[in-house]
C-alpha cells in the first residue's frame, strides 16, 4: 500500500476514535442512572450525554461543521475521559 493511502487510513482510524470516545454519551447516561456519584466525576459529563442525544435524535438538523469543531476542541488532547482520577 502505498505510504499516502497508509497515511490518510491513519487519520480516519484516529478521527474515529475520537469520536467514538465523545459519543459514548449513552455509556455515560447509562452509568449515571445506575452509580451518578462515579459519573459526576467525569468532566462534563451532563454535556457527553447531551451531545449523544442531539447527535442521536437530531440527526436531520446536525451540521457536520459544527459536529467536527465540538470534536476537535474537546478531543485533541486525548479524550475527556482519558484524565486522571476520573474513574
Amino acid at each position: 500500500m502505498q505510504r499516502e493511502a497508509k497515511k490518510y487510513l491513519y487519520d480516519i482510524k484516529v478521527a474515529a476514535d475520537k469520536i467514538r470516545r465523545f459519543t459514548d454519551g449513552e455509556a455515560v447516561g447509562k452509568l449515571h442512572k445506575s452509580n451518578s456519584e462515579v459519573a459526576e466525576r467525569i468532566p462534563d459529563y451532563r454535556k457527553m450525554i447531551s451531545f449523544r442525544n442531539i447527535l442521536i435524535h437530531g440527526y436531520a438538523t446536525v451540521d457536520p461543521v459544527i459536529v467536527w469543531g465540538v470534536v476537535e476542541e474537546n478531543l485533541g488532547g486525548g479524550g475527556l475521559l482519558c484524565r486522571p482520577g476520573v474513574v
